[in-house]
């Protein structure tokens, strides 16, 4: 706001002339030789005058009124302040000098004093309705806006054509925040005296603020006319064109206005955003910059200048940026959404899925990042994940392209399942997608590999016919099928075989249990070796060889064997116990142990696996885990005789410790 010095002439002059018959001859005479070197703009003579007048007369009030007037006129206020005060202790109750102190000190931008000032002289001259304009103007300093607002109103109650009021009153507005009512006071300011009317810097201000663009660029433009280098015009107009998305306008305005003023950087992040809008990207982005290097903490000028690199692909410098914004605000959601954006575009899953979660924190019903955070899911192969979510967005509205990502996430986790061996499980994935997709080759293909595996002959059948029908050229479809067909079919030669040899295995094993029951050791090993070249996974038959081997004392042979068992069947419990007590006979005992472990792992109701435990620790002079395991060995074991005889031996080892 302009300061405005208000000087009442006609009653400082009265007081001069009511004054000037109190001073002597040669003071007179001085007065007047300064008064005549005023109206010739000689001001520095006036003051000798005025000051050789003082010396010679002492105090007087209109001679230090005078002078005082002269030194705020040169500039010299506080030389103009010195003789003011001076006058106010001769005339304390002279409202007008207190007028005269509080322009002063208004100029010198003592708003405080200066409405303290403007307030006495209210309370001795209350009918001098200037001063109303004074206090308005420096209650506007203050931000006093609706005491200054008052106080222009009441001055303008008794001179309503006051334009330099009315324009006081505008900008108060305006500063105020009440754009609207700015603008309104703005133009009946323009009106009462269109040709006298100054400022349209403010008045278009007041119309841009109020969203009244067009208007604001009318009244701009003709703020240019009285001021064609006016670097706050041009600010407003280009912000001004560039919310009439009249970017070519913006441009100029913005290009010129740089040219008056190359150090105005604040409005280089608003500059940088009309050049992204006009796709002049690395203009946009050499605007940011110049605005980062003047605020390095404003968090929205690395967002944008994020979307710019964003926009061209550079997602490299993108994610550096929002970086910066994220060290800046951390709590931001856009800046999360955005580095997930960015992380989820490098294949940085592991980053991409954290920033997706920081973000659904706040906002969890997201649609968009829920989506976003199921197809990294997807894509790192956390396919139920995936599957849930996208099940989840399916619910709230239908989707072909979340349903065309749901079947293939299903798709997926059938095929890894099967290569996970889990053939039943891998069987409902592909129900689900064709359920949806009666059409859907893939998971037709899928149900013929699972089915396969799982010795579904005909199930297998049907589906590849399924698959290779909706998809006839698909090579891999027809490799599968005609694996599968040479399978089953040296499957059935061998079925046939199998069959015409199994009665001889049987004979073979019946043949076998009688040698074993007679003690006939080396004639019951022909037998079941015989048998285990028919059938070589016959995990029974290979136990058997193993006890054999045991009984005979050919410990190597008995471990081989009983490990061959275990192969069939890692969860055989006898073998593993066998072998234990076969690694024990070798006075293995740390191996025995771990067998002995292993088969209650398996079956923890196996008594004798707790007893033999607590012999290999006995043995190992470990008498409290060998006392431990015993009494573990009771709890399982339903012979009394037998239990009575290990809590003896319990008992023993106690007495021993």
């Amino acid at each position: 706001m302009n300061k405005k010095i208000l000087i009442t002439l006609a009653i400082l002059l009265l007081t001069a002339n009511i004054g000037e018959a109190k001073m002597t001859k040669e003071a007179h005479h001085l007065y007047k030789m300064g008064t005549a070197c005023e109206v010739k703009q000689d001001y520095d003579n006036a003051i000798k005058y005025l000051e050789k007048a003082i010396v010679i007369n002492g105090d007087d009030s209109v001679l230090y009124t005078k002078i005082a007037g002269l030194y705020s006129t040169v500039g010299d206020n506080t030389s103009a302040l010195k003789y003011y005060k001076k006058a106010l202790k001769l005339n304390p109750d002279d409202g007008f000098l207190y007028v005269s102190i509080g322009n002063i000190l208004q100029s010198m931008g003592d708003y405080e004093n200066a409405y303290n000032s403007y307030k006495q002289a209210s309370v001795l001259c209350p009918d001098y309705k200037y001063n109303y304009l004074n206090l308005a103007s420096v209650e506007s300093y203050q931000k006093k806006y609706d005491d200054s607002i008052k106080d222009y109103q009441t001055f303008l109650t008794s001179y309503p054509e006051n334009q330099q009021a009315r324009e006081g009153m505008a900008r108060t507005y305006l500063e105020s925040g009440d754009y609207a009512t700015a603008e309104k006071e703005f133009e009946s300011a323009y009106n009462l005296a269109p040709d006298s009317f100054k400022d349209f810097i403010n008045y278009g201000t007041a119309l841009f603020k109020d969203k009244k663009y067009e208007n604001a660029v009318t009244i701009l433009n003709k703020s240019l006319e009285n001021n064609p280098d006016s670097v706050k015009t041009y600010s407003q107009l280009a912000l001004s064109y560039q919310a009439l998305n009249k970017n070519q306008d913006a441009e100029k305005s913005y290009e010129k206005l740089f040219e008056l003023e190359p150090d105005m950087n604040e409005l280089r992040f608003d500059y940088g955003n009309l050049l992204a809008t006009m796709n002049k990207n690395d203009e946009a982005i050499a605007q940011y910059k110049r605005y980062i290097e003047s605020y390095p903490e404003d968090v929205d000028a690395y967002k944008n200048i994020a979307l710019v690199y964003k926009k061209i692909n550079n997602i490299d410098l993108a994610m550096l940026n929002y970086q910066k914004a994220y060290a800046k605000a951390p709590a931001d959601v856009e800046i999360q959404k955005e580095l997930a954006y960015c992380y989820h575009q490098k294949n940085d899953l592991k980053n991409a899925l954290k920033f997706y979660d920081l973000a659904l924190k706040t906002s969890p019903n997201d649609y968009d990042l829920r989506y976003n955070k199921a197809l990294v899911l997807h894509a790192d192969k956390s396919y139920s994940s995936a599957i849930e979510i996208y099940k989840n967005l399916l619910t709230e509205k239908d989707s072909d392209e979340v349903q065309k990502n749901l079947n293939a996430a299903l798709l997926a986790l059938g095929f890894d399942l099967i290569d996970k061996e889990q053939y039943v499980q891998s069987c409902l994935p592909f129900e689900e997608v064709i359920a949806t997709d009666e059409k859907q080759a893939s998971a037709y293909f899928g149900l013929a590999l699972a089915n396969e595996k799982l010795k579904n002959e005909k199930k297998a059948s049907f589906y590849f016919d399924k698959a290779l029908t909706l998809d006839p050229n698909n090579t891999e479809y027809k490799n599968e099928y005609n694996d599968f067909k040479t399978a089953c079919e040296k499957q059935s030669k061998a079925t046939k075989t199998v069959s015409d040899t199994m009665t001889e295995v049987e004979r073979l094993v019946q043949q076998g249990d009688s040698a074993y029951k007679a003690k006939n050791y080396k004639q019951a090993i022909s037998c079941y070796q015989k048998v285990i070249l028919v059938t070589p996974n016959d995990k029974e038959t290979l136990l058997k060889l193993g006890n054999l081997y045991r009984l005979t004392k050919n410990l190597n042979k008995a471990a081989y064997y009983y490990n061959e068992a275990i192969k069939v069947d890692n969860n055989y419990a006898d073998a593993w116990f066998n072998l234990g007590l076969t690694y024990a006979n070798q006075r293995n005992f740390n191996s025995s142990i771990n067998c002995f472990d292993k088969v209650i792992g398996i079956d923890s109701d196996y008594a004798l696996a707790y007893y033999a435990l607590g012999l290999a620790y006995e043995y190992k002079n470990e008498s409290e885990k060998a006392i431990e395991n015993y009494k573990k060995y009771t709890t399982y074991e339903k012979d009394k005789k037998l239990v009575d005889t290990v809590n003896n031996k319990i008992q023993q080892l106690s007495q021993m410790k």
